[in-house]
């Protein structure tokens, strides 16, 4: 690297004989540029570097050894460290360890070596951490998990356990450390429990006085994804709240992880019905609403049934909690098992203040117990929401089209009703949505018609997803021409209707992407289960020449070698491309894609005529794919590697991979034996090919 830096001598000082002028010249020569570039320039070179790049770079001599980590310290700002690194042994990582280490990620560790590994770093310097995360860990050991936290806690403000394995006491460690705003508790959900484990503190040897343990905190964001005993436990937290700005409770995924759970937590058959409405025991898990507003009155955003898997997905929390000012909900996500009143009770009273509104449906399939919802939708007036998610069961559109009506600021649009009917008398009085980006409707239920006066009234949509219209062909103009704007395109389980005068469908079918062809923005395409899709449609998307990624259902048909090449041809762009088969891969098909000098990443799905029969790929055509493209991964499933000259009918895949085509590696392998095929006897289900990192 030394090399490659122009060679600088240092100006000639008349005042200065030649032998200093020619040491100057050798000090520079022999540390490069680090003796020479002032210290704002060489830290703009550094600060891009990568964690294992500096370290890399901390090899190249001594000189850059002791000078490199002052010039890298952003990006050791977040560590995480696993199990191979509690012995803390890489020196070079250690010299760039101190106090500008903020956040630190600790997985898959038991106590001891998260102790362990928490001492060496206050060893090293990192005395200022704000930022702990316990990701998938155990912590037996209460006491000395408090006795870490205490040392940390001077700066301590957020705490994660994601994936925890144990119960922890959350009393004390809120007592432990004062300076704590953020907490989230996520319990591993294979390890759930719904006995009651709970709903109880663990055992604390070195127990705090009781008015310390019981003393308000600084918290402001609080997620606890474990069911619990609300009076014995959860309530006393929320007491120690008073500044709590975001809460989120138990996961729904958790609570009816299985069929004893479900049992225990949730005796339908015991429950009374009050005025229509289900009524549970709220005495032991389901948080009162009412009751939590009144200790935290400053929630702006609450989630009492966490809905999402990866907590990623919960989007910036902070976005609607940063405003102090603000005194009613902003977020509210909440399930219809509260009771349709006090649901809409909580919507009306925050109708000024909300700007995302996400309301599940009733968990027992009852629809005797529906809330009616129709007088509230036609009520509301939302001046301020942005996003509105309905997964509930609705069935009067009109009301519906009011409530749209009155929320002009909407951005996001989500239905996921089925029992929604939409006519064009309805549909007329839908004023634009001129600032909905995104429409979502899985499960509509509309005609051709009716779906082009729908999208009339969404100009700016950037994405949109429907499943299950009814399209007819002779329809005047289809429903995606006036879409300018849009970006992302997933279509579903399309009917097209009216077909009986059309001889090729599929070219009339290819007719619908010829606006979409012309004015494209288009960057997603998703068609699964269309009816009449055939290689003429295939070519056309080929000529979206905005094209990025692209996931389609396929028949064999489209396999045809002529029609693929043509298809790569044209779309020499897509970075992503997902099929799904009907059918064996006929010889050609991966050595096509190869020519896709674009593409990173392949997922390739396959079903043969019944579900039990895997479909066969030739294992040289994969092989080609692989050491002609640059992928960095490739996913399979339900595919099976067949015989050909360069692979022997039984070679597994990850043999396959391991001897032909090094430079990637299998994640995962799983099989299926003694499947019934000819050409081999196993069957992968799944499988992830990823391609290494250059050394």
């Amino acid at each position: 690297m030394t090399n490659s830096i122009p060679k600088t001598s240092s100006p000639k000082d008349p005042n200065n004989d030649s032998s200093d002028t020619k040491s100057l010249t050798l000090s520079a020569q022999q540390f490069g540029f680090l003796t020479i570039l002032p210290s704002d320039i060489l830290l703009g070179i550094f600060m891009h570097l990568k964690q294992r790049d500096s370290l890399a770079c901390m090899a190249v001599c001594r000189d850059w050894y002791h000078t490199i980590p002052q010039y890298t310290q952003s990006a050791w700002e977040t560590l995480t460290l696993g199990a191979r690194d509690v012995k803390m042994e890489n020196k070079r990582r250690i010299c760039c360890l101190g106090d500008h280490v903020k956040h630190v990620i600790l997985v898959g560790l038991k106590s001891e070596d998260i102790y362990h590994t928490v001492e060496k770093l206050l060893t090293h310097g990192c005395a200022r951490i704000e930022s702990l995360e316990l990701n998938g860990c155990q912590t037996d050991d209460q006491d000395g998990l408090l006795e870490i936290l205490t040392k940390l806690a001077p700066h301590l403000t957020h705490l994660k356990f994601v994936g925890h394995r144990s119960n922890i006491a959350f009393s004390h460690i809120f007592t432990a450390c004062p300076e704590l705003t953020h907490f989230t508790y996520q319990l591993k959900v294979d390890d759930w429990e719904g006995s009651g484990v709970y709903d109880t503190e663990p055992t604390i040897q070195k127990s705090k006085e009781p008015t310390l343990v019981n003393r308000p905190t600084k918290i402001t964001h609080l997620c606890l994804d474990v069911v619990m005993n609300k009076d014995t436990r959860l309530y006393p937290l929320l007491r120690r709240c008073p500044n709590l700005r975001c809460f989120i409770g138990p996961s729904l995924y958790a609570r009816f992880d299985n069929s004893e759970t479900w049992q225990y937590e949730w005796v339908w058959d015991c429950n009374p019905v009050v005025d229509g409405e289900p009524w549970w025991d709220y005495n032991r898990i389901s948080v009162d609403i009412d009751f939590l507003l009144k200790m935290c009155p400053n929630i702006n955003y609450l989630q009492p049934y966490y809905t999402y898997q990866d907590f990623d997905e919960l989007g910036d929390v902070d976005g609607y909690t940063n405003d102090t000012n603000c005194t009613g909900l902003r977020y509210l996500s909440i399930c219809e098992d509260y009771g349709g009143a006090r649901v809409a009770r909580y919507v009306t009273r925050n109708q000024s203040t909300l700007e995302n509104l996400f309301i599940q449906p009733i968990v027992r399939e009852d629809f005797d117990l529906m809330y009616q919802w129709s007088p509230v939708f036609q009520s509301l007036q939302l001046p301020q929401l942005r996003t509105l998610h309905l997964d509930i069961t609705h069935r009067d559109t009109a009301s519906l089209i009011s409530l749209l009506n009155h929320c002009p600021a909407l951005e996001g649009l989500y239905i996921f009703s089925g029992q929604l009917v939409f006519d064009p008398q309805t549909l007329g009085s839908l004023t634009k949505l001129q600032r909905l980006r995104s429409l979502t409707c899985p499960y509509l239920h509309i005609d051709g018609l009716c779906l082009m006066m729908l999208l009339d009234c969404c100009p700016r949509l950037e994405e949109l997803s429907l499943g299950s219209p009814f399209i007819p062909f002779n329809i005047p103009r289809y429903p995606f021409n006036g879409l300018n704007e849009l970006k992302h395109l997933h279509i579903s389980h399309i009917e097209w209707t009216d077909a009986g005068d059309v001889s090729d469908k599929d070219e009339a079918f290819a007719s619908v992407f010829q606006h979409i062809t012309a004015n494209s923005k288009l960057e997603t395409l998703s068609m699964s289960w269309v009816q009449h899709f055939g290689p003429k449609v295939l070519l056309k998307v080929a000529e979206i020449s905005t094209l990025k990624i692209c996931r389609l259902h396929l028949d064999q048909a489209h396999y045809h070698s002529d029609i693929l090449r043509e298809f790569v041809e044209k779309r020499p762009g897509i970075q992503v491309l997902a099929f799904q088969s009907h059918g064996d891969l006929p010889s050609g098909v991966l050595t096509a894609l190869s020519k896709v000098p674009s593409l990173k990443e392949l997922f390739v799905s396959a079903y043969g005529n019944n579900s039990d029969t895997p479909c066969a790929f030739d294992g040289s055509d994969m092989l080609q794919l692989l050491n002609n493209s640059k992928l960095t991964g490739i996913y399979f499933q339900n595919l099976v590697v067949g015989k050909s000259e360069q692979t022997p009918c039984h070679m597994d895949i990850s043999d396959l991979i391991d001897q032909e085509a090094p430079q990637y590696y299998v994640l995962n392998d799983s099989k299926q034996p003694n499947v019934p095929f000819e050409t081999k006897p196993h069957m992968v289900t799944y499988a992830t090919v990823i391609k290494r990192r250059n050394k």
